[in-house]
């Protein structure tokens, strides 16, 4: 039986504002949040760190190495009876063993790359687990440890400085699960004609997790100290959890919280896959050019944005010589206006799609080639002393290389729902273990290469970032496609019905062989 384009599109009661797919996109949004939020915050913390403590506590310090790493109430030694502050960077006299590694260029390095051994872990077996378990529950637990691992940096960090690493290890390990477990729940939840919008919105909250941490990082430790960098975001990601496991634990078939007029809209249009449960093509998925189009995008995508990321605020401090609270708040504000515009390409993407202006295949690789050529020229320009020398020059033009993200999102970010929908979990999670090995590399080598901090030394790295953004693009744009490959479809379809599916594949803004997890067609 082929389902009807009337009968998916069946009026205003399933449109997509109100339903309870919307609130699942925000939820994932929300979750994804948290665990990027949990991933920037050491690149602030580090700054906050090396910020020279106020100057009543320069007059206090401790002399033997067992009161610096004990619980002391240092109340009385400052003045005037103020309450007791945290154990914080800002106390030097507790935390000097770290102190003295954060000083070092390497030590930083292994801090921030840390995270990333921890992450590329994790990929994989997410996927895997996703696809058997569902997407939904391993998200939540993710979220949930990822937060647990970030409260504890503040309370153990300071008894060691090599249990810093080891929970950024860890952070970065709990956190690695997000990213497959977030595109298998969508999937599970999304309509073929709604993947970009949902897509896009979900998966935007990564940027607002940038955006609230840069911009509330240089003024909460002023005001609080370094500790709450880690503790805030840690307590939303468990408090998050919770409410997610409530929420969306089971998939819409069985879901309490969905209306009936919905749940029968999601059924009729989105097919759980058992065969994707017991089986998998996996080296027909490594070997298909399409998916490798989407792994070397996403690679070379992942080595800018995390560049960018980790590095923006010592760029800003090294070049500009920013404070704390001013670094803090023009690191965020490109990522601010990404939460805005990866919403909008999505909304973009699907009009074209949907007024059938373009193929899926040629929006994807607009979008995509839109965000690479900006990320090119911004990188360039970066690296042009006459431009990058003002300030707000340079601020806009990061945020323009940083856009290029939120494009790809609707570009070949997302291309996995449209060759392989239902074993799209599985391939972003193949993905983001590939796209890991760039979080290792860049700020390794970046802090190699600004050894020194001079201004020549950050062109060299804006040159860098300029070839990257080209080589990400090139392969979708020669072997990106939007059909259903075979390997694919041919789990459902019989032969005949195959060839019909292969040689018709713009029916997908409205037919449900593009919805997630299975084609049209009933065996």
């Amino acid at each position: 039986m082929i389902e009807s384009d009337d009968e998916e599109e069946s009026g205003e009661k399933h449109r997509l504002l109100p339903s309870c797919r919307l609130l699942l996109a925000i939820m994932v949004s929300l979750g994804l949040f948290s665990v990027f939020s949990l991933r920037i915050n050491m690149s602030v913390a580090i700054v906050c760190m090396l910020e020279p403590p106020p100057p009543e506590l320069l007059d206090r310090r401790l002399s033997e190495e067992s009161s610096m790493r004990s619980n002391v109430n240092i109340t009385s030694a400052i003045q005037d009876e103020k309450p007791p502050a945290p154990v914080t960077m800002r106390q030097q006299m507790l935390c000097n063993d770290l102190h003295v590694s954060m000083e070092q260029k390497e030590y930083q390095g292994l801090v921030l790359s840390f995270y990333f051994w921890g992450y590329i872990i994790t990929q994989m077996p997410s996927g895997v687990l996703g696809q058997r378990l569902g997407g939904s529950r391993i998200l939540a637990i993710s979220v949930l440890l990822s937060g647990v691992s970030s409260i504890l940096i503040p309370l153990l960090s300071c008894q060691e400085s090599v249990l810093l690493l080891v929970l950024r290890f860890l952070t970065g390990f709990f956190s690695g699960a997000a990213l497959p477990a977030a595109f298998a729940t969508i999937a599970q939840w999304t309509p073929r004609e709604e993947s970009s919008i949902i897509t896009t919105l979900a998966f935007s909250g990564g940027n607002l997790g940038y955006v609230t941490s840069l911009a509330c990082s240089g003024y909460i430790c002023q005001l609080l100290g370094w500790s709450y960098l880690f503790h805030i975001p840690g307590a939303f990601a468990c408090l998050w959890a919770v409410v997610f496991l409530v929420l969306f634990s089971s998939p819409p078939a069985s879901n309490k919280w969905l209306s009936s007029t919905e749940k029968k809209y999601l059924v009729s249009v989105i097919h759980e896959s058992s065969s994707s449960l017991n089986s998998l093509p996996l080296l027909s998925i490594i070997s298909s050019l399409p998916v490798w189009a989407i792994f070397i995008g996403h690679i070379f995508n992942n080595f800018c944005a995390y560049t960018y990321v980790t590095q923006l605020p010592t760029y800003l401090k090294e070049v500009h010589y920013l404070n704390i609270e001013d670094n803090g708040l023009l690191s965020a504000l490109p990522y601010s206006l990404n939460f805005v515009i990866g919403p909008a390409t999505g909304q973009i993407a699907d009009l074209l799609r949907r007024k059938k202006i373009l193929r899926t295949k040629n929006t994807r690789k607009l979008m995509s080639g839109t965000g690479c050529v900006l990320g090119f020229m911004a990188s360039v320009f970066l690296a042009q002393q006459f431009l990058s020398s003002q300030l707000y020059i340079a601020v806009s033009l990061v945020i323009v290389g940083t856009s290029a993200v939120a494009f790809n999102l609707s570009g070949f970010m997302v291309s996995s729902l449209d060759i392989a929908p239902q074993y799209s979990g599985f391939i972003m999670s193949i993905s983001n273990t590939l796209a890991t090995i760039p979080g290792i590399i860049a700020p390794t080598l970046v802090g190699v290469i600004t050894s020194d901090g001079d201004v020549g030394e950050w062109d060299t790295v804006f040159y860098m970032l300029g070839a990257t953004y080209i080589l990400a693009f090139i392969p979708f744009l020669v072997v990106g496609t939007d059909e259903v490959q075979p390997w694919a479809a041919s789990a459902h379809l019989a032969p005949r019905q195959l060839v019909l599916s292969l040689n018709t594949p713009d029916q997908a803004t409205s037919s449900p062989r593009h919805s997630t997890n299975a084609p049209e067609f009933d065996s």
